[in-house]
C-alpha cells in the first residue's frame, strides 16, 4: 500500500513541475496542473498517515510515551533538508529551484520505498525498542530496583506497597503479632475458591511446608514463561492514531471515514464507560457539549483559513515585495519549523492541559493579529527586516502549535465517548488542515487577482478572521 502511495503520488509530482515549467499556460495546462495537484493531495496526505499508523502499529502499547520523538525525527529530517536545499541554491542559481526540488523529491521516494519493502510491521518488545530502566513506567521501574529477600523466596512477605519504595504500614509489614491479637477465628473466614485448587490459600492460617510452595511457585512460574512465549502482542488498530495524546494536524484524518460499526469491532480501543452514558442522559450537558464543539471547530476552520494566508502566501510576499532571496527563504522556513517541534516538545513534557486555556487562545490570537499587522509595515533593503521576519515566524509557529494542542486537549475534556472523541477529532483535523487551508487559497485568489500587488488587503482580510475566530473562541476556552 505504501509503495502504491508513492508510485502516484510521485507521478503527480513530476507532472506538475512538468507543467510548471512550460511558458505558454493555455487553459488545458492550467486544466492538468489543477488536476495533478488534486491528485497529488489525494495520494500524498495518506501516505504521511499511514506511515505514521505502521509507527504506533510498531510501537504497540508504548504510542502514547514514544509516538513523539518520531515525530521529531521526521521534524528534524524536513529541517535537514530544507537546509540541503538552501545551500544547494546558494551554491548554484535560483532558477535551479525546481530542479532541485524534483531530485530530492525523487531520492526521499526511492529511499522511502526501500524502507517500505524491506520492512515488516509487528508490535516491537520493550527490548527491541531499547527502553531503559530510566524510560520505564513508574510501577515497572520501581520493582526493577527491588533486590529479592534470600530469606523469603519460597514464600514471600505480602507487601503490596512495597514497588512504591515504601512500606504499607507497621502493621502489616512489622509487625506481625498484631494480626494475631484480632479478634478473628479460622472458622470465620470465608473461602473463595482459587482458579488453581493446588494453590495455596490466602485465607488460611495452616502451615504449609516449603517443599509444597516450592513445588506450586516452580510450577506456576514454568506456565508464566509458557504463556510469556505463546503470548503475540495484539495489533494496535490504525484509529489509535486519532486517539494518541498530541497528534499532529493530519494524524486524526485516519479516522474521518469510519464507521459507527466499527465501535463494537475495537472494544479495546473504545471501551464503554459510564460517564459516556450519563451524558446522554442529561440535555444540559449535551447541550454544552454541542456549543463547545461547534465553536472549536469554528475556531479551528477560521485558523486553518488563516494559516493558508500566514504561511503559504507569506513567503510568496517576502519574495516579490520584499526582495527576500531563496536563500534567506529557507532559513525561514526552518526557523518555522524548529519552533514548531520545539513547542510539541515542550507541550508533550509539560502538558497541554496543565496550562490556562484561556491564556493559551488569547496569546495565540494575538500573536498572530500582530504578525497580520506587521508584516504589510516591513520595508525591503533593511537588516531589521530580516529580524522581524525570523521572530514573527518563530511568534507564528509556536501560536498556531499552541492552538491545535489545546484545541485537540480539549476534545478529551469536552466528550466522554471514545469512538465520539475519535470522530470529533477526526472533523477538527479536516478543518484546520486541509478545508480551511482550501478556503484560505481561495480568499487569497480572489483578494490578489485585481492587483497581484495589494498584499496589505490580503493581510487585513487575515486580521479580521482571527478577530472573529478570537470571539468564536470565547465559546470553547471558557470554564463556564
Amino acid at each position: 500500500m505504501i509503495t502504491a502511495l508513492i508510485l502516484l503520488s510521485s507521478l503527480s509530482y513530476i507532472s506538475i513541475f512538468t507543467l510548471i515549467k512550460e511558458h505558454h499556460h493555455t487553459a488545458w495546462t492550467l486544466a492538468s496542473l489543477g488536476f495533478c495537484s488534486i491528485f497529488n493531495g489525494l495520494f500524498y496526505q495518506p501516505l504521511g498517515i499511514l506511515i505514521n499508523g505502521a509507527i504506533i502499529k510498531i510501537l504497540g502499547d508504548y504510542r502514547a510515551l514514544f509516538y513523539g520523538s518520531y515525530l521529531r525525527w521526521r521534524d528534524m529530517t524536513c529541517i535537514l533538508t530544507t537546509g540541503v536545499i538552501g545551500l544547494t541554491i546558494n551554491a548554484t542559481d535560483e532558477d535551479y529551484l525546481g530542479t532541485i526540488l524534483l531530485v530530492i523529491w525523487i531520492i526521499g521516494m526511492l529511499s522511502l520505498s526501500v524502507i517500505a519493502l524491506s520492512s515488516v510491521v509487528k508490535p516491537a518488545t520493550s527490548n527491541q525498542l531499547s527502553i531503559s530502566d530510566d524510560q520505564a513506567p513508574l510501577l515497572l521501574k520501581n520493582a526493577r530496583n527491588l533486590t529479592a529477600d534470600q530469606g523469603s523466596i519460597c514464600f514471600p512477605t505480602y507487601k503490596p506497597y512495597s514497588i512504591f519504595g515504601e512500606q504499607l504500614s507497621h502493621i502489616s509489614e512489622e509487625d506481625d503479632s498484631i494480626l494475631d491479637r484480632m479478634i478473628t477465628t479460622e472458622d470465620s473466614l470465608r473461602h473463595v475458591p482459587s482458579y488453581d485448587s493446588n494453590a495455596p490459600s490466602f485465607y488460611s492460617r495452616i502451615t504449609t511446608t516449603n517443599e509444597e510452595l516450592h513445588h506450586y511457585y516452580s510450577r506456576y512460574t514454568e506456565e508464566q514463561q509458557t504463556i510469556g512465549e505463546i503470548h503475540n502482542p495484539v495489533m494496535v488498530h490504525a484509529y489509535a492514531l486519532a486517539l494518541l495524546p498530541l497528534p499532529s494536524i493530519t494524524d486524526p484524518l485516519v479516522a474521518l471515514l469510519s464507521k459507527q460499526d466499527d465501535e463494537e469491532m475495537e472494544e479495546e480501543l473504545f471501551p464503554r464507560n459510564y460517564y459516556g452514558y450519563s451524558q446522554q442522559n442529561n440535555p444540559q450537558l449535551i447541550q454544552l457539549k454541542c456549543w463547545k464543539m461547534a465553536t472549536l471547530n469554528f475556531t479551528l476552520l477560521l485558523l486553518g483559513t488563516t494559516k493558508a494566508l500566514l504561511n503559504t502566501f507569506l513567503f510568496v510576499y517576502v519574495y516579490s515585495a520584499l526582495g527576500i532571496s531563496i536563500v534567506d527563504i529557507t532559513f525561514l522556513i526552518i526557523v518555522h519549523l524548529t519552533f514548531e517541534m520545539l513547542t510539541h516538545f515542550i507541550i508533550e513534557k509539560w502538558y497541554i492541559h496543565k496550562m490556562n486555556l484561556t491564556f493559551i487562545t488569547t496569546f495565540a490570537h494575538i500573536s498572530l493579529i500582530l504578525c497580520s499587522i506587521i508584516y504589510p509595515a516591513l520595508k525591503p533593503n533593511y537588516m531589521s527586516t530580516h529580524i522581524m521576519l525570523i521572530g514573527l515566524q518563530t511568534l507564528q509557529a509556536v501560536a498556531f502549535q499552541l492552538i491545535w494542542s489545546s484545541g485537540v486537549d480539549q476534545i478529551h475534556v469536552i466528550v466522554y465517548n471514545q469512538y465520539e472523541r475519535m470522530k470529533e477529532r477526526a472533523r477538527a483535523s479536516l478543518l484546520f488542515s486541509s478545508l480551511g487551508p482550501a478556503a484560505g487559497s481561495i480568499i487569497a485568489g480572489l483578494v490578489l487577482q485585481s492587483d497581484l500587488d495589494d498584499y496589505v488587503l490580503l493581510f487585513k482580510t487575515s486580521v479580521a478572521i482571527l478577530s472573529l475566530s478570537f470571539v468564536v473562541s470565547w465559546g470553547w476556552a471558557s470554564n463556564d
